[in-house]
């Protein structure tokens, strides 16, 4: 990591995080596949509710909901994360659309569970990038000290609420959501 990165105000770096983040998924979002919009949309949808859940139900049960509702999708991108958590390794798994099963054979990723995995990747990644948790920091470490350490859950709601601004103003917006 370069040392001009290092020296910057966190919040300054939260939000050039997020700038490349969405910039990224804003470009994808050009793309003619129906499959990446709804991915997207499923993507928009779930950042509106997150920072409600988080404030009602905390961290904690926030993540194990999200976690059991994106099914495979997010197990398989958060390993690829844990090994190299960095913006590249990130962005290139919130294209994937293909998970692999433990038979070896390639199965997609539905839209819906592809939204809940790949809110918690942006999350639990930009939670580890403010220092906030450890990079080597486990999915089983990080719900300990969900329910256990509140300066975690704090800094979550706000991230949360940033993700929410940024997916409003980059990702499509789904039908249910139209004026």
């Amino acid at each position: 990591m370069d040392n001009a990165y290092e020296l910057k105000d966190p919040n300054v770096r939260l939000m050039e995080e997020l700038i490349e983040i969405f910039d990224h998924l804003s470009k994808v979002a050009e793309s003619k596949d129906k499959d990446v919009k709804e991915y997207l949309k499923a993507l928009r949808s779930r950042a509106r509710d997150a920072p409600t859940e988080i404030f009602t139900s905390g961290l904690a049960l926030f993540t194990v909901t999200y976690l059991a509702k994106s099914k495979d999708c997010f197990s398989e991108m958060a390993n690829e994360l844990s090994k190299s958590p960095d913006r590249n390794t990130l962005l290139k798994n919130l294209e994937k659309k293909l998970i692999v099963t433990d038979d070896g054979q390639e199965k997609k990723c539905e839209s819906p569970d592809f939204g809940y995995g790949s809110y918690l990747l942006i999350l639990m990644y930009l939670l580890k990038r403010q220092r906030i948790v450890g990079e080597n920091t486990t999915l089983k470490d990080f719900l300990k000290m969900a329910s256990s350490y509140p300066p975690l859950s704090e800094k979550a709601l706000m991230i949360s609420e940033l993700i929410k601004r940024f997916s409003e103003a980059y990702l499509p917006e789904p039908e249910s959501e139209q004026h």
